[in-house]
Formats: structure tokens, sequence, C-alpha cells
């Protein structure tokens, strides 16, 4: 399901998202008001508790995590729910959603690790970022394989932004694959956006 740019626009409230349904719609539940300091929601991103609390003014309403599909927070922050590990989201408006999340490991000498995960849409099932999961969460486009691999090397590129266009480069390489385009069957790097005939044979192209 693809997200609407304003479907979680409960300005200056947090809460959390019960279903899926729930979620794209924006219908948040249990709201609590940013903006009002004995009003909060908690989450522990890092120690994964089985426990989300909702504090009001004047009660507590404690949410079984593993029944909350989605929270929002008041840094207007998305965070998705499964298994009870948190999802954080990096960028809910675009199609191939990228999640983050940072763990603490070792002992006496803790390292902070960064883990990568994205989803076909903002409601789809989250799978390890890497170019093998892209290409087999959209096996039929073709076209969106190949600049894949022309524009990742490793699986630790397809986290690249391009701060002109304000978005991640692997939403702009899947748009840039939904755009009808033609080929020479003979000459297969030789491409066109429109109808035309190919300049190594001539060979009229055809349309992927």
């Amino acid at each position: 399901v693809f997200y609407s740019g304003n479907s979680y626009s409960q300005k200056d409230s947090s809460g959390v998202y019960l279903t899926e349904n729930d979620f794209v719609s924006g219908k948040l539940k249990y709201a609590v008001n940013c903006k009002t300091s004995c009003e909060k929601l908690s989450i522990d991103l890092l120690f994964k508790p089985k426990k989300i609390k909702v504090k009001y003014c004047d009660s507590v309403i404690t949410l079984e995590k593993s029944k909350v599909y989605a929270v929002k927070l008041c840094d207007e922050k998305l965070v998705r729910i499964i298994n009870n590990e948190s999802y954080p989201l990096l960028n809910p408006g675009e199609q191939i959603v990228l999640y983050k999340i940072t763990k603490t490991i070792g002992g006496k000498t803790p390292k902070v690790v960064e883990e990568y995960f994205f989803s076909n849409g903002a409601s789809g099932h989250i799978q390890p970022l890497t170019v093998a999961n892209i290409k087999s969460t959209f096996p039929d486009n073709h076209r969106f394989h190949d600049l894949l691999e022309t524009e990742f090397k490793t699986n630790s590129e397809l986290m690249k932004y391009d701060s002109f266009l304000k978005m991640y480069r692997i939403n702009h390489l899947f748009k840039d694959s939904q755009d009808r385009y033609y080929y020479c069957p003979i000459h297969s790097d030789e491409t066109s956006p429109k109808p035309a005939r190919c300049p190594k044979c001539e060979t009229e192209m055809k349309c992927k």
C-alpha cells in the first residue's frame, strides 16, 4: 500500500495505530497532546520492552507492544512494531520505505551498530535492505534491476540520499523504471524514451 503524505498528519499529537488500516488511513488511537507537559507516550526503542505506556494528566494506559501496529512520536517520527521489534521509518512518503535500527552490542566495550531494512509501501513486509531482496520484491521490473546494478555496487550504497531531489536514490531509480521506454532487441544497451530506430542497426525499437 502506498503512503499518502497527509495520512499521518495529526499535528502536535502522538499515539498508536492498532491495525494496518489505522496506519494507512491515519486513525491515531490513544492520542496525547505533545504540547501538554503532563501527557507522554513512552516507547523504548533500545531495550525493546514489551509494553507501551500512554500517560495522560490523570491516568496511565499500558498497551501490549505485540498488539500495536505502529507508533507516532512527538517529533513526527513513525515507528512500526513487528514481533516486539521497533522499526523507525526514515522516509514514510516514498514508495520503498527505509528503516534504521540502532543496536548496542558487546560487553565491556559496547559498540553501536546500525541495521537497515525496507518495505514496499509504508505497510509492506519489512526485510533486510539488500539488492537481492529489492529485486525479489519487484521481480518483473527488469529495468529497475538494471538501474540497481548500475547505481549500487554494495548493499550499504542503497542508503544514498539525493539532497537535490530530497529523496533516497533508490526511490528515484524506481520512479524512473516506471516510465515507458523503447529498446533495441539486438543492441539492448540502446534505449529511447519515444519510438525510434536503433542508431547502430536501424532496427525499430520495441516498447517495454
